[in-house]
């Protein structure tokens, strides 16, 4: 293999990013057999390399989608605080009262005028959900 087939098989790797600006530096010397101290690196070049630490910079689509992934975590962590408290656990089982009457209803073999009780029931219990919380449950 010739010197300037291993710097370019060296720049193909520093390109993916299987090695850092500074370790493509070394290698590079090595290879072209000068002493291996690489020059220092401008600015652009540590940036580039995320430091020399290997880590790229994510791409705005990634830091984008990473975002909209934190929010959504963030929105569902308080979702789960929030229905553990008093008032949470209070409006859950409301609501699961509400379901059950509701189901009841559908499937009660009574009279027209009993499923028309409970229907009432269940328009009690709702309303009264609207009423506690601002919104139908």
């Amino acid at each position: 293999m010739s010197v300037a087939d291993e710097i370019e098989k060296l720049a193909a790797l520093r390109d993916s990013r299987a090695l850092t600006e500074a370790e493509f530096q070394t290698a590079k010397s090595k290879a072209l057999g000068e002493e291996a101290s690489p020059k220092p690196l401008s600015a652009d070049e540590v940036i580039g390399s995320a430091g020399g630490i290997g880590i790229n910079k994510p791409s705005p689509m990634k830091l984008t989608a990473m975002i909209i992934l934190a929010g959504v975590i963030i929105f569902l962590a308080f979702g789960v605080v929030r229905s553990n408290t008093p008032e949470g656990k209070e409006k859950a089982k409301l609501r699961a009262a509400i379901d059950m009457c509701w189901n009841d209803y559908k499937t009660s073999s009574l009279g027209m005028d009993a499923r028309k009780i409970i229907a009432g029931t269940c328009l009690l219990l709702t309303d009264e959900f609207k009423n506690k919380y601002g919104f139908n449950p």
